[in-house]
């Protein structure tokens, strides 16, 4: 029965070839471009899912209105906001994020010298993987953050300053320079996944510039919007009543 209607089918489509060309290059580019849109929703609602607690963990924004009445979206905030969140008692912890500088010089004190212009690097607070908690595969993510000489950095950045070792661990306190300034490597992170937000190749304590001046007149007031503030909730807090509340921001999910 089948192969009557494939006969009957294929003479129809030769007798009206012109008609059938035309509605198979249709069937074919919509279902192409059905494939391709599956897989552009599939990886935007892929972003962050790995994170272990992702679900309780968002980032905080601002919402500016203009004089002409045009509301304007913002990922920055101040950098008062992470005290401000840690008040509510559905708030486990925060950390805030805040971008080093784009093409900044990183090079090694070992072998030969590496030397290169680096684009993910970031400063965040000791409190980073509570929030997020990237997995590391050296190091101990209670104290990474906790020195002011102290860097993290991802597995391939570290085999690219320092070699392949067999080791991971051979990687701790090794020597980066940056700007001139010497870090000493706290932690190793798993190269983080290409669906995440947040992708750092370098991460720096805030406790290597919280007495410094620029950082304090950014930072230490309501004005300033150079940081990115990402907080965990309990578990259990439903985010929904939380982000309504007229005292808080808008809020994104991780």
């Amino acid at each position: 029965m089948f192969g009557n209607q494939f006969k009957i089918a294929w003479r129809n489509f030769r007798k009206h070839l012109t008609h059938g060309l035309l509605n198979l290059t249709g069937l074919t580019l919509g279902l192409t471009g059905c494939f391709f849109i599956t897989l552009y929703v599939t990886d935007e609602y892929s972003y962050d899912r790995w994170i272990p607690g992702h679900e309780q963990v968002y980032r905080a924004g601002m919402e500016v209105k203009t004089q002409t009445n045009d509301v304007i979206a913002f990922a920055n905030t101040s950098g008062f906001l992470r005290q401000a969140l840690l008040v509510y008692p559905q708030v486990t912890t925060a950390t805030r994020i805040f971008e080093y500088g784009s093409n900044t010089a990183v090079s090694s004190n070992s072998g030969d010298q590496k030397k290169f212009n680096e684009k993910g690097i970031y400063f965040a607070d000791s409190t980073l993987l509570e929030v997020l908690p990237y997995p590391l595969l050296a190091g101990n993510a209670r104290t990474a953050m906790n020195d002011a000489d102290g860097i993290m950095l991802t597995e391939e950045k570290a085999e690219k300053y320092f070699g392949k070792e067999n080791n991971v661990s051979s990687y701790l306190n090794k020597i980066l320079t940056i700007n001139e300034k010497n870090y000493r490597v706290t932690g190793v992170l798993k190269n983080v996944p290409a669906n995440t937000y947040f992708r750092p190749d370098f991460i720096i304590s805030t406790v290597s510039v919280c007495n410094e001046q620029w950082f304090r007149r950014n930072m230490e007031n309501w004005h300033g919007t150079m940081t990115q503030t990402f907080f965990k909730l309990k578990p259990g807090v439903q985010w929904e009543a939380f982000s309504y509340s007229p005292c808080l921001p808008l809020l994104s999910r991780v």
